[in-house]
C-alpha cells in the first residue's frame, strides 16, 4: 500500500489528526539531541545511495512513525 493510500484509507479514523508545534525548549532539543544527530546522520547517509531520478522502493522494518519521514526518497512499505 502507497503512502497516499495509507493515509487516505486511516488518517483520521482512529485518533484526531493534528499538526503537533514544538515550543522553543522542544525545538532546541530536537535540534541538539543526540538521537536527532543519528537521525540525521541515517538520512544523509540514505540519500547518497538513492537516486532521485528512479521510482524507489523502501522496505522500513519496525518503522513506528519514520516510514513518513523516508517517503520523500520513494515509496515505503513498512513492517512492524
Amino acid at each position: 500500500m502507497r503512502s497516499k493510500d495509507y493515509k487516505k484509507l486511516f488518517e483520521g479514523k482512529f485518533t484526531k489528526t493534528f499538526i503537533y508545534r514544538m515550543n522553543f525548549l522542544e525545538n532546541l532539543y530536537y535540534h541538539f539531541s543526540p538521537a536527532t544527530y543519528n537521525e540525521r546522520l541515517l538520512f544523509d547517509n540514505i540519500a547518497k545511495y538513492i537516486d532521485p531520478n528512479k521510482k524507489n522502493l523502501i522496505l522500513d522494518i519496525g518503522c513506528g512513525g519514520g516510514h513518513f519521514r523516508l517517503a520523500r526518497y520513494g515509496e515505503v512499505i513498512g513492517v512492524d
